[in-house]
């Protein structure tokens, strides 16, 4: 009787949870497409067209860290190039124009799709929000020390909110404590996504200096999934 009405109520705050966190961050999304679409606009290039197809890429072949770890998306690699190539809208919206294909395809619920998106827009913003107070974008490819610095706060900051929003699902899913869903994902997914954050730079030098380089930055993501 007490476990029926806990596992009730956890599943309430479930519901509560993904449709909090779902409204936030499709609104956020919302707010940045509206005010961010003029100068990503003014912005549209090939260099541009080449990182969102990327990011599409990414979310259609994740990669897989272990049998029970789950999975991570190469696509964090374009999707932080587009962040610091072209700014935050192109970043959110490239993701989840991307990550709502990749769940057609794969024919996902609606309901986890959007949850999908949401958190992801959270994710960026909060990496973005983090870079943006630490240092200014890089401008024509040339990046000092103190963007990388940043960098590696945005990417810790990304993972943060990305992995934390999904765990706590989990955790609210399975009745699973919330540390040892966190920690059951930090170990494989944070060397992976630091590897992944890591290239960005590569892509945004490629496509500031000759864009024919682009594909080349997909060799080193495929060692990653051979791996």
């Amino acid at each position: 009787m007490i476990a029926s009405r806990l596992g009730r109520d956890r599943e309430r705050l479930r519901r509560a949870y993904v449709a909090g966190v779902t409204a936030l961050g499709l609104g956020l999304l919302a707010g940045l497409a509206v005010f961010g679409m003029p100068a990503l606009v003014d912005r549209f290039d090939a260099g541009l067209v080449l990182l969102a197809l990327a990011v599409a890429a990414g979310e259609l072949f994740p990669i897989r860290v272990g049998p029970e770890e789950g999975e991570v998306a190469p696509s964090t690699t374009f999707t932080f190039a587009l962040l610091l190539a072209y700014g935050l809208p192109a970043a959110v919206l490239g993701q989840a124009v991307a990550s709502l294909a990749a769940d057609v395809i794969h024919r996902k619920p609606l309901v986890r799709s959007a949850f999908n998106i949401a958190q992801y827009t959270l994710a960026i913003a909060a990496a973005g929000l983090a870079f943006e107070l630490i240092t200014s974008y890089p401008r024509d490819g040339t990046f000092e020390l103190l963007q990388l610095v940043g960098l590696a706060c945005a990417g810790a900051m990304f993972f943060a909110v990305n992995t934390g929003t999904v765990a706590v699902v989990l955790a609210l899913t399975t009745g699973t404590p919330l540390r040892e869903q966190v920690s059951g994902s930090l170990i494989g997914e944070a060397v992976t996504e630091a590897i992944l954050i890591g290239l960005a730079p590569l892509a945004v030098l490629a496509v500031e200096h000759n864009i024919a380089l682009l594909p080349l930055v997909a060799l080193p993501l495929v060692a990653v999934q051979r791996a």
